[in-house]
């Protein structure tokens, strides 16, 4: 619903008038009538002040709309991540699997599961 709608289907709704509705925004008649028959979009301002005078807020142009589905999650975002990490770590010609492997499990939190591996092979922690 656009401004304009919700503004005539506003002012019908409380029964008042564009006289009325303009006087009590302190604005020209004529302001309103041309935001309502849609010849003018009204400033930031003027929206405010009609908000005001009629005492509720305008939805916005998508009220009507259904709520769209996220097009992310945040656990995609993660998993996208990691998979972006891994491609660029893997297209490395310095690093082994292994290396990959393990800079992925710091990457995703999973340092500890990291140390316990290096333990069972025999490595030394390096930094920690």
């Amino acid at each position: 619903m656009e401004f304009w709608e919700w503004l005539a289907a506003e002012i019908k709704r409380q029964e008042t008038t564009k006289h009325a509705t303009a006087r009590k925004a302190g604005l020209p008649h004529n302001t309103v009538q041309e935001i309502i028959r849609n010849k003018r979009y009204p400033r930031v301002d003027t929206a405010e002040k009609l908000q005001q005078a009629l005492g509720t807020r305008y939805p916005g142009e998508d009220a009507d709309a259904p709520e769209p589905e996220p097009l992310m999650t945040a656990e995609k975002v993660e998993e996208y991540r990691a998979k972006d990490i891994q491609t660029i770590l893997a297209g490395n010609p310095a690093l082994g699997p292994a290396d990959v492997e393990a800079i992925m499990l710091i990457v995703e939190g999973k340092e500890k599961q990291l140390r316990e591996a290096e333990k069972k092979k025999g490595k030394p922690k390096k930094g920690r």
